[in-house]
């Protein structure tokens, strides 16, 4: 779009109306086309100001289109002649919202991320005693083994037993906590 230093376009193309909704007419019949778009008039002024300062002017802009709608836009402006501003526009609203749904997902994953870094410790910690009590009643039958009396011995056995299944149910859990994380992360 080209326009005048008070505001009122000069050219029109497709651009404003299939980003913003307004016709050529609703444009070139406005007296300040900018207060169809732009609600907050320090935004409006600032754009003013921005059309009239040296050329390669680039910012980004929150428009209001004909339905209420918010769009972001990035406008370049560019002076090609004396009192004539000319704007090449990009709608960012897709982009920014994109933007947004990232930067709350990268929160979610830190958040899980810390979550799991806190299950793993705990399931180190919880193994780790059974394990013990594993390999502390299997080295002591292989170690001690003529010493005991058969009686002994599967009062041994019947301990590591005990401790595999402990584990076992550990570890039973920690396959369905898993298993209920992944659906919750599709």
């Amino acid at each position: 779009a080209g326009i005048n230093p008070d505001g009122s376009f000069e050219v029109y193309n497709d651009y404003v109306e299939t980003t913003l909704g307004y016709t050529a007419e609703e444009f070139k019949n406005f007296e300040n086309a900018l207060q169809l778009v732009m609600k907050d008039a320090d935004e409006r002024q600032k754009a003013l100001n921005n059309f009239r300062q040296k050329p390669g002017n680039f910012n980004e802009y929150h428009l209001t289109t004909k339905n209420g709608n918010e769009r972001i836009q990035y406008w370049a402006t560019f002076s090609l002649f004396e009192d004539k501003t000319i704007i090449f526009g990009y709608d960012l609203t897709e982009l920014k919202e994109t933007q947004a749904k990232l930067q709350e997902r990268e929160k979610e994953l830190k958040k899980l991320n810390a979550t799991k870094d806190r299950f793993f410790s705990i399931i180190a910690h919880d193994l780790k005693n059974p394990l013990n009590a594993l390999n502390g009643f299997a080295s002591l039958l292989k170690e001690e083994y003529d010493e005991y009396d058969e009686e002994e011995r599967n009062e041994i056995i019947q301990n590591i037993i005990i401790s595999t299944e402990n584990m076992s149910k550990l570890l039973q859990n920690l396959l369905e906590w898993s298993r209920s994380q992944m659906g919750r992360l599709s």
